[in-house]
C-alpha cells in the first residue's frame, strides 16, 4: 500500500481566518443599522418577547407589512428576545 503523505493545513486554515477577522473587526464598533428588522427587534419586543405567539409567526405572513412570509426568522429574533431580553 502506498503511503500518504500528510499537508498540514494548519497555515491556510489560520490565514482564511485571520483574513477574514480583518475584513468584518471594523464592523464590531458600529451600531444597529436601522433598516426594516429594528421593527421587529425594537418596536415589536412586546409582541416578540411572549413565546405563546410563536405559533402565530408560523400562521400568519409578515405582521408588519403582510407580504413577507419568514416565520424562521422571525423565529429567531423571539428566540432572541426571550433569551436575552432585546
Amino acid at each position: 500500500m502506498p503511503q500518504v503523505q500528510q499537508r498540514n493545513n494548519l497555515p491556510v486554515y489560520a490565514s482564511i481566518i485571520a483574513v477574514t477577522f480583518l475584513v468584518y473587526v471594523r464592523s464590531l464598533s458600529f451600531d444597529m443599522v436601522y433598516f426594516d428588522d429594528h421593527v421587529w427587534i425594537i418596536d415589536y419586543h412586546y409582541y416578540m418577547n411572549n413565546v405563546s405567539n410563536a405559533l402565530r409567526l408560523f400562521q400568519n405572513p409578515d405582521l408588519i407589512s403582510g407580504v413577507f412570509y419568514r416565520p424562521i426568522l422571525n423565529l429567531s429574533f423571539m428566540l432572541n428576545a426571550v433569551m436575552h431580553g432585546t
